[in-house]
């Protein structure tokens, strides 16, 4: 893997790393973008960034991991959701005119995951989506699953407790709305994914242990599109040995595991 470091945007303000595959680049056209979790750098959560990067050069795939603006080594300008589109925009546009690449793979973890698919829906160049622990909304068998584990359940009843010793501090809410990502209305969600669908985009998502309190039943994705067919196009996998930010090693293996062989199986095929 050779790494090339970039500063790029509008303002030349933005950073990034394209990683590069040392042998032959079968697919010239393409590369995956992927960028922080919250107010992670560039590297992931457990240089998980980095991995993806090592692990899909390896099969002749760019990844081009980079900071949004305001985090990492990117400078800050104003915006919230609409600033993340952009910048994710601008570093597809730098590799377009830079590197011609034509297409682009997207992936996220947590807000990340949330603003890819925003990235997504917004333009036609994003070729896959691939996302853990993103947006899941509580329907269809939801609350039975979630009853029936936590009835039971010592540390639900302690959380519940604590939870009533009072409200959060005004400088804890802060840092909690820093850098939340909003998830899409339902309803804009069943659009998107019918666009999706025309456009035969490959979606992966994975959910881990950790995005249980709102994700706890292997149905209920499709439960929250009901309606579109989403068979062509989504690959789902619920990861129930691994935390938020898989910690542990073997389990990010095993997801890493998983986007590689989804990667293989959509993308690496000379074009």
């Amino acid at each position: 893997m050779k790494q090339v470091a970039i500063r790029f945007g509008r303002h030349a303000d933005m950073i990034g790393v394209l990683a590069l595959p040392s042998g032959p680049t079968l697919v010239v056209k393409r590369a995956l973008l992927v960028w922080n979790t919250g107010i992670s750098h560039r590297i992931g959560p457990q240089r998980m960034n980095v991995e993806i990067a090592q692990q899909l050069t390896a099969h002749g795939l760019p990844v081009f991991r980079f900071d949004l603006s305001g985090r990492g080594d990117s400078s800050a300008t104003e915006g919230a959701i609409q600033s993340a589109v952009l910048d994710v925009q601008e570093a597809m546009d730098y590799l377009s005119a830079q590197y011609g690449y034509e297409e682009f793979i997207l992936h996220g973890l947590c807000s990340g995951a949330i603003e890819a698919h925003y990235v997504a829906a917004a333009d036609k160049r994003v070729v896959g989506l691939s996302m853990i622990d993103t947006y899941s909304y509580r329907v269809g068998n939801y609350y039975w699953h979630y009853l029936k584990k936590r009835i039971c359940s010592k540390q639900a009843w302690t959380r519940l407790f604590r939870r009533f010793q009072g409200p959060k501090t005004s400088n804890q809410q802060q840092a909690i709305d820093q850098f939340f990502v909003p998830f899409p209305n339902i309803e804009i969600l069943k659009t998107d994914y019918a666009a999706f669908a025309k456009r035969r985009m490959p979606c992966l998502v994975v959910f881990t242990n950790g995005y249980e309190h709102i994700f706890n039943y292997a149905g209920q994705f499709q439960d929250m599109l009901k309606g579109i067919d989403l068979t062509p196009i989504l690959t789902l996998h619920h990861h129930s040995g691994a935390d938020h930010l898989c910690t542990i090693i073997g389990q990010r293996e095993r997801i890493l595991d998983r986007l590689s062989l989804w990667i293989e199986s959509n993308y690496l095929s000379p074009i």
